[in-house]
């Protein structure tokens, strides 16, 4: 075989040899040859004299965008370099296309020779467009892939008036091995464009010679009338001007040759005034506080055709002095967790608060409680967030025709004005950064960490932030321990930041507590919430207090009694009670007795219902306003009365009889419907004239403990009986809940004042006025009838049955 191979070699070679030989025959020159790439403009504006169908006359829109067509016969296009002639046969910048090769230094020699300079430079790929192209570190070429140039035609003459001016676009390309194009496609351009207006002011509007701080910012404004473009700016330019307050007669001008453009600024239509900037804006009060001058600043708008507008000019007068407020929205702090949240939506809000998912609920934020030494609390749970929120004075508030109102208010309209802390004036100025600190140290926040300011002064350093930062105005707190005695509250502080670089002297604080739950177990005593509006006729404080101190008399633990309507301190839902406070407690008995009143229970079931969920237990005492509390509740979308006292969750499942306490006075007893719950009677003094009372419906007589007791509701004795009582209509159906009181009724032949029609005997007696709900985990109870109108003995083994059901669990 290898023999073989080697014969076949030689002949191979020369067949191959052969083969080139007759595919080269019939070919003259050199087969590497390259052609010259060809190109032409293909959009229609402007005038080309290859074209028999364009004007050299027409006049078109400054603003014109180029296309054009390449084509390599034998390769592929590489790049395009386009430039604008002038009248002056001079490569010229346009707005857009500001940086060009007037030297030659990025050109190619063949460019050069052919061509000449002054090309459109752009970046080459993946150079770093930080630097300008002016910029010597830069790397840049003539060359782009775009098949496109939107051109900004030069319209103005010497003095930057409008003129119509004619310029030369040209454009030649290059292949792949380095050929540029034998000819250079050509579009000649007519064009016009009309002056431009330029608008001066401030970014927080016109101070209209009123005083400004050291710190502002201008804001240019364009107005043009060419149709079909939008109006842009090229640059704006300003000189600041000192003026004698009394006549506005020139002291001085800034630069005082020339002007200062805003080309080179991150924005083109701001600028930044300080007494430390370049140029500065200075005070234009004496030492006395006396005012002697003006600034007034002049500008003008130059736009993409080159054209100068007509200068604008703003006046005012710059004070020192001026220091923005901080606030604290306490509307939108809140916490989440599982030992603080509520699980209804909020509709006093227009926010969407946060929620979790725990058990197939959703669990939303709600407020931080206050406690009864005014501290905002939250008790703690492993997934307790808590969010804090915070402005400025001036940034909201409610505009109107003719004015706007600060508010201050979140939820209000963004108005976005600063307003100096100790004048209440707008100073005109903006806040840049907020510094924060967190229980004494500069707040945590690693993208930040290197942002520490110190104060000069004090030594105090603080976190600063920009206002527009992801943590400008909110943060989010996680993981913060429960507090001790030695560190009883967490401390939060935040001041803003102004133009001037003026931090507000007086920052706003937060100081709230993350506070230990309380497990069952750890529960003792009882408090008693009295949110009864004393009344001397309906409901005397001091005999109702008197009357709920009996009740409780054999209880020996301890026993805290609090007046809803003589608490001091509420949170930003007006509630009073805070969990932190009242988790502690064993039982809470809540009573509002002058019966027709509103009770307040609605507005503090947040607290009410963490401590039920908690193994909290409960009494609430009323009247006929038991059923607009159930309402009420039900009405928020709250299941409080479903989940824990065993009423359908239903406005109607609570009804008053009557809502007047001299009208249907019916009402003589509770009579017991459990075991081991005693018959409760209502409260009369029996006096001689009336020294046997009549048999009631039961069988039972009208009696009380004591003939010498005085009841303080008079209207009680004369009418022997009570008309404001609530029925429970409709309860749940489970074997936790059940009714331990009923409706007794005077008989419809009773003697005494008003006796109930036979249709409204029928209604009302035998109807459920007591409904208690017994779990392993609570034992609450709620009564359509005022515990305190009851004789005390009645009222007392009541109490007594309660605290053995709680005892027993």
């Amino acid at each position: 075989m290898l023999f073989k191979s080697s014969k076949l070699f030689p002949i191979v070679i020369v067949l191959t040899l052969f083969g080139l030989l007759i595919i080269g025959c019939g070919k003259q020159g050199n087969r590497f040859n390259n052609g010259a790439p060809s190109i032409a403009i293909t959009s229609y504006e402007g005038y080309d004299p290859l074209n028999p169908y364009t004007d050299p006359n027409e006049v078109t829109l400054f603003q014109q965008r180029i296309f054009w067509q390449a084509n390599d016969p034998d390769g592929v296009i590489a790049g395009y370099a386009y430039r604008v002639i002038d009248s002056n046969n001079q490569p010229i910048s346009t707005a857009g296309n500001l940086f060009i090769d007037s030297l030659g230094i990025d050109t190619p020699q063949s460019v050069l020779d052919k061509y000449g300079k002054g090309w459109v430079l752009h970046y080459k790929p993946g150079s770093d467009q930080t630097y300008p192209l002016s910029d010597p570190r830069s790397r840049k070429t003539i060359w782009t892939t775009s098949k496109y140039a939107l051109v900004n035609f030069i319209t103005s003459n010497a003095l930057g008036l409008p003129d119509t001016t004619i310029s030369r676009f040209e454009v030649i390309c290059v292949d792949n091995r380095g050929l540029i194009c034998e000819d250079k496609a050509v579009r000649t351009f007519r064009s016009y464009s009309g002056r431009p207006t330029c608008m001066l002011s401030t970014t927080k509007g016109d101070p209209d010679g009123k005083e400004v701080g050291t710190g502002i910012r201008l804001s240019f404004t364009l107005d043009d009338v060419d149709p079909f473009i939008q109006p842009t700016a090229w640059y704006y330019r300003f000189k600041i001007q000192k003026v004698n307050y009394a006549d506005s007669v020139l002291i001085s001008e800034n630069p005082s040759n020339g002007w200062i453009s805003t080309l080179n600024q991150p924005k083109i239509n701001q600028f930044l005034l300080t007494k430390y900037t370049n140029p500065p804006i200075n005070n234009d009060f004496n030492s006395a506080g006396v005012q002697q001058t003006f600034t007034r600043v002049v500008a003008e708008v130059v736009d993409l055709a080159g054209i100068i507008s007509v200068p604008d000019t703003i006046k005012f007068a710059v004070k020192e002095g001026f220091h923005p407020k901080t606030l604290i929205h306490m509307k939108r702090v809140y916490a989440l967790g599982s030992n603080h949240y509520i699980d209804y939506t909020d509709e006093a809000t227009p926010e969407v608060w946060p929620y979790t998912i725990e058990n197939d609920t959703q669990l939303f934020a709600t407020p931080f409680f206050r406690d009864i030494d005014g501290y905002y609390t939250a008790v703690k749970s492993s997934n307790l967030k808590s969010w804090i929120r915070w402005g400025w004075h001036g940034e909201y508030g409610r505009p109107e025709p003719n004015i706007t109102t600060i508010t201050d208010d979140p939820y209000d309209k963004k108005v976005d004005v600063l307003l100096d802390e100790d004048t209440n004036k707008n100073y005109y100025s903006e806040i840049t950064h907020f510094d924060i600190r967190l229980n004494g140290k500069p707040y945590n926040y690693p993208p930040f960490a290197d942002s520490i300011f110190t104060d000069p002064g004090t030594g105090k350093r603080w976190l600063r932030v920009p206002v527009n930062s992801s943590l400008g105005q909110t943060i989010v707190l996680t993981n913060l321990p429960a507090n001790t005695p030695d560190h009883p509250f967490h401390f939060f502080e935040v001041r803003a930041v102004d133009l001037q670089n003026e931090a507000d002297p007086t920052p706003a604080e937060f100081k709230f507590k993350i506070v230990e739950p309380v497990s069952k177990a750890q529960q003792s005593g009882i408090l008693v919430i009295d949110d009864d509006i004393h009344n001397v006729n309906f409901a005397p404080e001091d005999s109702i207090d008197a009357r709920y101190a009996n009740m409780l008399s054999g209880f020996s633990g301890t026993k805290v009694y609090r007046k809803r309507h003589n608490m001091i301190y509420s949170d930003t839902k007006n509630r009073q009670f805070a969990l932190s406070d009242i988790q502690n407690f064993k039982l809470i008995i809540y009573h509002d007795d002058y019966t027709t009143t509103t009770p307040k229970f609605n507005i503090d079931q947040d607290a009410f219902a963490l401590y039920l969920k908690n193994g909290g237990n409960m009494v609430i005492s009323g009247g006929a306003n038991m059923a607009g509390l159930v309402q009420s509740v039900v009405l928020a979308r709250q299941r409080t009365f479903e989940q824990y006292f065993g009423l359908n969750y239903d406005t109607s499942s609570a009804i008053s009889i009557t809502n007047q306490i001299i009208t249907n006075t019916w009402f003589v007893k509770a009579k017991s419907a459990l075991t081991p719950y005693s018959d409760i009677n209502l409260a009369f003094d029996i006096n001689s004239t009336n020294p046997n009372p009549e048999p009631i419906y039961d069988g039972s007589q009208l009696i009380i403990d004591d003939p010498n007791e005085k009841n303080f509701v008079s209207l009680l004795n004369t009418r022997m009986g009570l008309g404001p009582i609530t029925y429970f209509d409709s309860f749940v159906t489970d074997p936790s809940v059940k009714s331990i009181f009923t409706y007794v009724s005077k008989p419809v032949y009773s003697s005494y004042y008003c006796p109930p029609t036979l249709a409204d005997f029928n209604r009302v007696n035998g109807k459920a006025i007591g409904i208690r709900k017994v779990t392993n985990n609570n034992a609450c109870y709620i009564l359509g009838f005022p515990l305190s109108y009851m004789t005390k003995s009645s009222a007392k083994q009541f109490m007594m049955n309660v605290l053995n059901d709680i005892t027993a669990r």
